[in-house]
């Protein structure tokens, strides 16, 4: 879950096919060791000193967010104070993106149980103040994700959030005034679909220029494809993915099959997962795939090609459960290149079992390969799982976009 973080430029140069073990898990690192009720990860360059740092957030009122400086290797220090890694509410998702167009990246907090989601304002350095923003920061609301975008091509960073409770709640999507300050768009469809939502994704499903936006709901809504026509949205009915009226948590788009468009995985709970291959721009249900199947209490995913065989393999967390003696196994699949999936069986991620929540690729120690970070929440007190890619078969060059 965790959720829109700053995209990465992948360029692959690749020479064999690694089938050894890749992933080795990190156990003496803060990020490792520093447990809590952890939602949403992302590797992000806060500082723009040139590599990533790692922010965690925490869905517990008194821990606060983990928040990490990379010194480049890959070795982490946790920050010891500032304002982003501030205690005191339900912290969910979180999302990055310079939406005052100052060069630096601020982040997007969503919060749950009715208290108002914030927004941190980059200094340029790394260290954080926080912005009053209305209307975004006193919203209210129980909100699970925000998700950045310029869905109206006017050169700044729009808003859209998920509320998955309340009375009569919908959600919202912010529109920037190229200033700074944001305006609630008041007017259909947002302001009528009140859904129980999760998670959205941004998107070009049909290439046209302009972010298409799709929404994961719960407790058997369907979902929600919105296409952007010019800059206003007409939510798709009756036809897939908003015919699926199940239990859905997260999503994640990514081009499976090498096709030049995007595909769409959609991870459920309760019942199998989703995948879909745009063929015509339309998305079309897979049967048969092991990412569904496995994946029954699905709560996190993120697309990657971690083997560097140019082609994007999936993550995918479980977590959740009525007793948290109860444990679930994470998932990494391997893409044959057409879109056909099979278990990463050789690597550590489903031994490693708990309750996954959001996970995220990135280059954490600038070799040209993916590592991989995973926020866990058993028992409200589990250490995070945090690997290095240490395969050196395949070569690429993984660039910050």
């Amino acid at each position: 879950m965790a959720r829109a973080v700053l995209p990465l430029l992948v360029v692959f140069i690749f020479v064999t096919t690694a089938t050894a073990q890749i992933y080795s898990r990190i156990t003496d690192s803060p990020v490792a060791t520093d447990g809590g009720s952890s939602a949403s990860v992302t590797f992000v360059d806060t500082d723009n000193d040139g590599d990533l740092d790692l922010y965690i957030t925490n869905d517990e009122e008194t821990q606060g967010n983990f928040y990490y400086l990379n010194d480049g290797s890959g070795t982490f220090t946790a920050v010891a104070s500032d304002t982003i890694k501030e205690t005191g509410g339900h912290n969910v998702g979180a999302s990055w993106g310079d939406y005052d167009n100052d060069g630096d990246v601020d982040c997007f907090i969503a919060r749950w149980s009715n208290q108002s989601n914030k927004l941190y304002i980059n200094r340029g350095d790394g260290t954080f103040g926080r912005g009053i923003v209305p209307p975004v920061t006193n919203s209210g609301g129980y909100s699970e994700t925000g998700s950045w975008a310029d869905y109206d091509n006017d050169g700044w960073l729009d808003l859209f959030v998920t509320n998955s409770s309340g009375n009569g709640h919908h959600n919202w999507l912010y529109n920037s005034n190229g200033a700074g300050g944001f305006t609630l768009v008041t007017t259909p469809p947002f302001s009528v679909d009140g859904d129980d939502s999760r998670s959205a994704d941004w998107c070009d499903l049909d290439g046209d220029g302009w972010v298409d936006l799709f929404v994961a709901n719960e407790n058997n809504d369907n979902d929600a494809l919105y296409r952007n026509f010019d800059g206003t949205f007409t939510r798709q009915t009756g036809v897939a993915p908003g015919i699926d009226g199940v239990n859905n948590f997260t999503s994640s788009w990514g081009d499976i099959d090498n096709d030049a468009d995007f595909d769409l995985f959609v991870g459920s709970y309760n019942s199998p997962s989703l995948l879909y291959r745009n063929i015509d721009q339309e998305l079309v249900p897979m049967t048969g795939s092991p990412v569904s199947v496995d994946n029954q209490f699905a709560v996190g995913s993120a697309f990657g090609d971690y083997d560097n065989d140019g082609d994007l393999d999936l993550l995918v967390t479980n977590g959740f459960a009525a007793s948290g003696n109860i444990y679930r196994h994470n998932y990494l699949y391997d893409n044959d290149g057409t879109g056909n999936f099979t278990r990463a069986a050789s690597e550590p991620i489903q031994a490693d079992s708990g309750w996954g929540f959001g996970c995220a690729f990135g280059d954490m120690d600038g070799d040209q390969d993916l590592d991989l970070c995973i926020a866990r929440s058993r028992n409200a007190d589990e250490d995070n799982l945090l690997y290095r890619n240490t395969q050196t078969e395949n070569n690429g060059v993984v660039l910050a976009a």
